[in-house]
């Protein structure tokens, strides 16, 4: 049961990451394990391999032909 716990804990800290680079209009676009990595003395998820990201204009709505290319990250994680 407590692995179940800290499975939550860190799904929740994910998302809340995702939250902010969302607030600041930033796409990750490949969200998958390999890109998650966790301190190991804490258990504090960080995302990593913003290689695919973009940057949308908040409050606008996502102009894939000026900011981000539709469709990218990895094909069995899109």
């Amino acid at each position: 049961e407590e692995y179940y716990y800290y499975l939550l804990l860190i799904t929740r800290d994910i998302c809340v990451g995702l939250d902010y680079i969302h607030s600041k209009g930033v796409i990750h676009n490949d969200i998958k394990p390999e890109n998650i990595m966790i301190e190991y003395s804490t258990f504090i998820p960080k995302l990593i391999d913003f290689g695919l990201s973009c940057t949308v204009v908040p409050n606008e709505e996502i102009n894939y032909n000026r900011f981000c290319i539709k469709g990218v990250g990895s094909p069995l994680y899109i």
